[in-house]
């Protein structure tokens, strides 16, 4: 009954055919498929927020962990917005919310939202399972070093403040910024996508009644700090339970950790995802599993697995040190020197 007061019933009647037809959950029309654990999350709301002028969905990246968020100022893996119920409904949008281009009424409900970051702020990184084998702690000892040279200076706990690395500067996959950096028209996405998400916003507060007074604290920051902008670079979090959070790199082209000690061209260019098998030896996915189980395909426009390639040089018995100790990470360890630097705010197109 509340729901038709609100005039939301032909909204959930959309997302029902959404659902019915499978729409959104296969290869999309001149995109790449998501496969498990992954989505073009931007691509897609930017296609439902402005379908007339569609742009591919290449660049679907991995679901980030969320401990450790709430240190960051500038929220997504290119540091682009600081907002905080707007972040959250077009993430929502872009997961298979449906909304009204014209009431901009939407079947996302702030109150779920508000407390789903209330309880993301709260997570702490998990420490490594007692049901695997037990961590060899002469091994991490003989890995920290390492750390300190190879990876500390950019991964420091807590992060410097709204360090990026440009995307030639790290030579990951690219299209996560390019795409988001595509004009909308003769403008620029950005200056578009900020006062629609705001109409969203205060649409939906009044749709579930969320009382006035508590609107400022359901935005998080005030409207006058939310900032949308284009960097073209990519942002580094803490590397706190790293060891939870394969596959790796944005867009989850690297399977372990392991592999990503490794040369590029050395890393497996398909590997299976979706599965529940644990390699606690390579910190990362297994690489065998059930017949039929969904493979990752580095050749896709979107899925490149290379850059990101520090200490690949070392030798193999360096290499497991250094993955044993990554595997303590979970608490800030001292104060790091970062080679990262603030993000640019560019707002313009960025080169592949």
């Amino acid at each position: 009954a509340e729901v038709r007061a609100f005039g939301l019933t032909q909204l959930l009647r959309d997302r029902w055919e959404l659902i019915r037809t499978d729409a959104g959950h296969g290869p999309p029309v001149d995109g790449t498929p998501d496969g498990p654990g992954r989505v073009d999350a931007f691509g897609v709301a930017r296609n439902r927020l402005y379908p007339h002028a569609p742009v591919p969905t290449t660049a679907p990246v991995s679901y980030p962990h969320l401990w450790g968020f709430a240190q960051n100022t500038w929220l997504h893996y290119d540091a682009n917005t600081t907002s905080v119920m707007e972040r959250n409904l077009g993430q929502a949008l872009g997961v298979g919310g449906v909304f009204d281009p014209v009431t901009f009424k939407s079947t996302l409900n702030p109150v779920n939202i508000h407390q789903l970051e209330l309880l993301a702020r709260r997570l702490e990184a998990p420490a490594w399972p007692a049901f695997f084998p037990a961590i060899d702690q002469a091994k991490a000892r003989q890995g920290e070093p390492l750390y300190g040279r190879y990876c500390a200076g950019c991964h420091e706990d807590p992060p410097a403040p709204d360090a990026c690395f440009a995307v030639d500067s790290v030579r990951t996959d690219p299209l996560r910024a390019v795409n988001f950096a595509m004009p909308l028209g003769n403008g620029r996405f950005t200056d578009s996508v900020a006062p629609v998400l705001n109409r969203m916003k205060y649409a939906a507060y009044r749709t579930f009644r969320v009382p006035e007074a508590q609107w400022p604290t359901y935005n998080g920051i005030p409207d006058s700090a939310v900032v949308w902008r284009v960097t073209g670079q990519y942002g580094v979090r803490t590397l706190a339970g790293v060891w939870a959070t394969a596959p790796y790199l944005h867009n989850g082209s690297v399977p372990s950790l392991y592999e990503l000690l490794l040369p590029a061209a050395r890393r497996s260019s398909t590997f299976p995802v979706g599965h529940p098998e644990y390699d606690p030896v390579k910190v990362g996915y297994s690489m065998t599993a059930p017949a039929g189980t969904y493979r990752f395909d580095t050749s896709r426009p979107g899925n490149r697995n290379t850059g990101h390639e520090y200490g690949t040089q070392l030798s193999e018995a360096e290499r497991m040190a250094l993955l044993e100790y990554l595997k303590t990470l979970g608490a800030y360890s001292g104060p790091v020197t970062p080679r990262g630097s603030p993000c640019p705010n560019l707002n313009g197109p960025v080169r592949p």
